[in-house]
């Protein structure tokens, strides 16, 4: 058995991989976190056939000082659960940082309406309340066709959901690019 250094403690290898999965994975969605998911977005750098949507939960500071943090991480947990339950085998899901970001990545894609099947299941989920909460969750969502690098993708992706934030009562989607919103309306 191969033994590691591991701060002060003496670990073993499996161990080790262990505790490193656990840092990877967001312990609140089960989704990969965001060092999972930067990497998920670097492997993306030569491929052109696939789409972005970057999410928002609304109003989740409210429902913080109305609940408390102990009900919005069970938002963001069935939040998680539900992008992951929309997506196809070949999709990524990821918590993009502590609070109430997620990235998906959409594979493969070869045309708009690709994109719309995933975005409308999506939108679909977010009309049922989760658990206590009074009013239907929701959330804002920019969609992004390949733009050329990843970078210039995500920033896409996120000025759209900046527009879509705007309306912050309901789930709202919004796509940066021409060829996607003239599908998807």
């Amino acid at each position: 058995m191969n033994i590691k250094i591991f701060g002060l403690r003496i670990v073993s290898d499996r161990t080790y991989r262990e505790e490193f999965e656990e840092v990877q994975i967001d312990g609140r969605t089960g989704l990969p976190g965001k060092s999972l998911t930067d990497r998920a977005l670097n492997a993306l750098d030569r491929k052109t056939d696939y789409a972005l949507l970057f999410i928002d939960v609304n109003k989740l500071g409210e429902i913080n000082r109305l609940y408390d943090h102990f009900e919005g991480n069970k938002v963001i947990e069935a939040v998680g659960l539900r992008l992951a339950g929309q997506i196809r085998e070949t999709d990524f899901a990821g918590h993009w940082t502590a609070g109430d970001e997620f990235i998906i990545i959409l594979h493969d894609i070869t045309g708009p309406l690709d994109v719309r099947v995933i975005v409308d299941r999506i939108v679909g989920v977010f009309n049922a309340p989760i658990r206590e909460l009074q009013a239907p969750l929701s959330v804002s969502i920019g969609v992004a066709l390949c733009a050329g690098s990843v970078t210039n993708t995500l920033a896409e992706a996120m000025n759209a959901q900046k527009i879509a934030k705007l309306d912050r009562n309901t789930t709202t989607v919004v796509f940066a690019n021409p060829k996607l919103s003239a599908v998807m309306n």
